[in-house]
Order: structure tokens, then sequence, then C-alpha cells
């Protein structure tokens, strides 16, 4: 797809982070996302590249018109004209998109889209001895920008889906329900779960395993699915926060989905 001039190369010089509307946990969760994204830049930077006048770069948000371009590349006059107006719509995952792009044409490809979702406060209404209250629902607002995302994707030409989802906290628990509302938006596949207690938190080695045994391949004859990784504990057996997700557990997977993504570009 081609990315429009104002847009443009100046967004990878845009600082990572800022803007929006951030819980009190998402706030610094999404900040530990936030620095993930600038090392997965400078890694991506420094692999050499074939082509030359490629650079990898990172923006904030996508349009809805640069996705329904897409699609009408792809499709032709099987999708509806794109509407100029849609360009003021767009999407905005948490931590941005980082894409590799020809720096003439402007056509660009994403390499990572990632989110970070924190949900569940029954941890800490159990610690001061009330009672439980019923699982939120925030989480289905991530199957917008799935669903969105997945025109970016569409064709031959892009063989993997690099949506990575990064979900915390006591509503995820298996015992819980919230988990198979992200598997109904992802096709139903199972998400990659990592159920912590108050002594033992890092999942550094489990999830380096599990990376090794999956890609972010599309699936199903060409659906996107995205990787959801869940780390959670249980509301009445260890405190709120101990089931976020650390900066070093987060890098091990956006890394892992760069070098696939980037792996057709290299040199």
């Amino acid at each position: 797809m081609k990315m429009r001039q104002s847009a443009g190369l100046s967004s990878r010089l845009k600082q990572l982070g800022g803007g929006g509307r951030l819980t009190q946990d998402s706030l610094p969760s999404e900040n530990d996302l936030t620095n993930v994204m600038r090392r997965i830049l400078k890694y991506a930077e420094a692999k050499p590249l074939k082509n030359e006048n490629h650079t990898v770069m990172w923006r904030p948000t996508v349009s809805l018109l640069e996705c329904q371009e897409n699609m009408r590349a792809v499709y032709g006059d099987e999708y509806p004209v794109p509407v100029a107006a849609n360009a003021a719509r767009s999407m905005r995952p948490d931590g941005g998109i980082l894409c590799l792009i020809d720096k003439t044409s402007l056509k660009w490809v994403p390499l990572l889209i990632t989110e970070d979702k924190i949900q569940g406060t029954n941890d800490q209404r159990h610690a001061v001895g009330k009672g439980r209250q019923a699982t939120g629902n925030a989480i289905e607002r991530a199957a917008k920008n799935i669903r969105g995302m997945e025109m970016l994707f569409a064709g031959p030409d892009h063989p993997f889906f690099p949506y990575v989802v990064f979900a915390a906290g006591c509503d995820f628990h298996p015992s819980e329900t919230i988990g198979q509302r992200l598997e109904m938006m992802n096709y139903g596949l199972p998400n990659f779960v990592f159920e912590v207690n108050k002594s033992n938190t890092d999942v550094l080695p489990q999830l380096q395993e599990t990376l090794t045994l999956h890609n972010c391949k599309k699936r199903f004859d060409g659906k996107c699915t995205a990787s959801i990784f869940v780390k959670t504990h249980k509301w009445n057996s260890a405190p709120h926060g101990c089931s976020n997700w650390s900066v070093e557990e987060r890098y091990a997977v956006c890394e892992w989905a760069v070098d696939q993504t980037l792996a057709p570009y290299a040199a």
C-alpha cells in the first residue's frame, strides 16, 4: 500500500507514545510497551536490507481510507471505491505500527502491530474485603482493530499477520470467561496463556519455549489470526498487578514477530 506524503517519512521521527485516555493501570503498562517499541525499532533498523531504498519506521495510526485503498488494490472493482472522508477515521493500536517503507514510492508494509490490555479489579476488591463484581468487557474493543487491520494484509503478498495482543490481569484467568471472548474474535484459536502466582511472576522461559513452536503467518486459507498472549492470575490468590507483562517478556514476543516479517526483505 502507499503511504500518504503528509503521514510519510516524518512519522518515523515522531515520539512514540502520548495521546488517548488511559486507565490508572494501563498508563504504566502502555509506557512499558512504548519503550519496547522504541527498542524493537532500533533492532529492526540495524538489520541490513536488500533494497537500500527501504527503511524501517514507526507510525501511531492507520486510516480507514488506507485500509480500503489496499482492499481496492487487491480486489479491484469487486471492492467499493474508497471514500476520501475516511482519511479522517483511523485506528490507533496501543503500541503503534512498525513498518517497512520505500522512500521513493512511499509504499509500505506493516511489520508489527501491538496492543496492550489490562483488565480486572476483583483482586483489589478481595484485598480490602469487598465482594466480587462482574468482569469487564473492554477487551472486546480490540476486535475492531484486529478486523480493521486485517484489510492491510489482504492478498497473497502479505503471508504474515503480525498483530500481537498483550492481555494481563485477573479477568483473563481460565476460571473466567473473558479469555473465550478473545478466542471468539480470533477464529476460535486458543490464546497463549501464562498463569502466575504471587511467588513466581516471571514467564520468560515458558514464553521463549512457546515462541519456538509458533509463527505469525496467516492461517486457514489466508485468515488473519492475531497472536494473543495472556498473562494472568486468579483474583483471590495473588495481588493486583502481579501478572503484568514485563518489558523483557514483551520484547521477546516483538522480536519474534519482526524476525519473521522482516526476513523476506533482509540482506
